[in-house]
């Protein structure tokens, strides 16, 4: 039977309970922890740089600088897997510089501002277009 990838592995445990981790070994399920909380400190704050992840990650847990970027390597395929998966992270990303651009201008009282956010929702959340229509795949007979 072959060993599980560490990627493998954090796919399975990303937000494992500790307690629950069977058959992970001490120093993998240590590197999971390393890997969570890089994982999670990137998808909350996209637009920090390698370096502050991996700084982050050296400071928090006393690794080397090869073994965060090491990290970091799976971080990315980790984040790379779901962000490809669909663009349901990167419209809620949207939407909450939407929501804060909204308050902002709310508190200036600057109805243009106010406008400009209100068309770019509904645009870039295609609420102006009908939803689509489920393909009838049950309707397609095989030929003979």
């Amino acid at each position: 039977m072959s060993r599980e990838s560490t990627l493998d592995i954090c796919r399975k445990h990303l937000y494992t309970d500790m307690d629950k981790m069977h058959g992970v070994s001490p120093a993998v399920r240590d590197r999971v922890i390393r890997i969570r909380s890089g994982y999670t400190l990137w998808n909350e704050f996209p637009r920090k740089k390698e370096k502050e992840i991996a700084q982050h990650i050296m400071n928090l847990y006393g690794v080397e600088k090869s073994t965060a970027y090491d990290d970091i390597r799976l971080i990315k395929d980790l984040l790379g897997s779901i962000n490809k998966a669909s663009k349901d992270w990167h419209l809620y990303r949207f939407n909450q510089m939407i929501e804060k651009g909204y308050e902002i201008a709310e508190l200036k009282n600057d109805p243009d501002s106010i406008a400009k956010i209100a068309t770019a929702y509904g645009k870039y959340n295609k609420l102006d277009k009908d939803d689509p229509s489920e393909f009838p795949w049950d309707d397609i007979k095989p030929q003979s």
